[in-house]
């Protein structure tokens, strides 16, 4: 039976299986087991490599709480002009070049191309304030990619003052002051941002998204000032989901290959071992050969190896 082919696009690795993850419900295919990456640090890095090509020839990047997931993408991207800031400078032992808050930024207006801001504004207590500095800074032409824990199903719920335990029960979490629903998008207009939303499933298909392991309705916003009216120098243009998927499949297919062919010849090599070690010790064992050979050291260290092999 051939095994469930799983690829993190983060640290480009072929997998046998994704790990359990997550805060509160823990999920079954959530985490990396070699780069730890979630589901929503895959969806970014598979974004990422979209936008690469405009952003390598523009790019003045802003990420906000920094991922180590996908900093070194980033780096790569826009290494003259990448920008990481964020309120707490020891929170998940992020590197940052700035101490600052998404409340008030310490940049002048249209300072920046592309916007990072995965998982803050359900932290921040005037999430209005912040999500209108995201406009404020972000460049005519520019895209802001944003990712909140939501839920379609219903309202907004939130309360800055709410305990922890009741945060964790309300919320997901006891840092979270907020559970955003219904009423996001609306959020997002007011402040001046208008975009699209768009899913993993309508990103890369429901067959690449698992092999990825990245939910089908994983939500993200890709944004721009609504003043633009659609128009700008940074795109991910209307081949990029082909040209993601193909590219990033074929290499998983290749490593698959590879892995299985790797598999194969350590089979035979450890039955090799094996019947090898069976030899020795028929020869060994004889009665004719104990009554006239003395082991020597040399042909113990060669059983050891033997079984040493075996044991592998």
């Amino acid at each position: 039976m051939t095994a469930r082919l799983a690829y993190c696009p983060s640290c480009h690795r072929i997998l046998d299986r994704f790990r359990p993850g997550g805060h509160g419900v823990r999920r079954p295919r959530a985490r990396c087991p070699r780069c730890h990456a979630l589901e929503r640090h895959r969806l970014l890095a598979i974004l990422l490599d979209g936008l690469a090509p405009a952003l390598q020839e523009h790019g003045r990047v802003l990420d906000i709480a920094p991922s180590r997931y996908v900093t070194p993408r980033l780096e790569r991207i826009a290494p003259a002009h990448y920008v990481r800031i964020d309120l707490d400078h020891h929170a998940d032992a992020r590197e940052i070049d700035l101490q600052a808050s998404l409340t008030k930024l310490p940049f002048p207006d249209d300072s920046f191309d592309l916007i990072i801001c995965f998982h803050v504004l359900e932290h921040i207590p005037d999430d209005a304030a912040a999500i209108s500095e995201l406009h404020r800074v972000l460049r005519a032409g520019g895209v802001a990619i944003v990712q909140v824990p939501i839920r379609f199903d219903r309202p907004t719920d939130e309360d800055p003052t709410a305990p922890a335990d009741e945060r964790v029960v309300r919320f997901g979490q006891a840092d979270h002051v907020r559970a955003y629903g219904s009423d996001f998008e609306a959020r997002l207009e007011r402040a001046g941002l208008s975009g699209i939303r768009v899913t993993a499933g309508e990103l890369l298909g429901g067959a690449a998204a698992g092999v990825f392991s990245i939910p089908a309705d994983t939500v993200v916003w890709i944004l721009r000032p609504s003043a633009d009216g659609g128009g700008g120098r940074i795109r991910i243009d209307g081949g990029f989901r082909l040209r993601t998927i193909d590219r990033l499949a074929r290499l998983a297919r290749d490593q698959h290959r590879e892995l299985e062919q790797l598999r194969r010849e350590r089979a035979r090599a450890e039955a090799r071992a094996e019947r090898a070690e069976q030899r020795a010790e028929r020869i060994l064992g004889h009665p004719a050969v104990r009554a006239v050979v003395v082991v020597t050291r040399p042909a113990r260290r060669a059983l050891a190896w033997l079984r040493s092999r075996r044991a592998r």
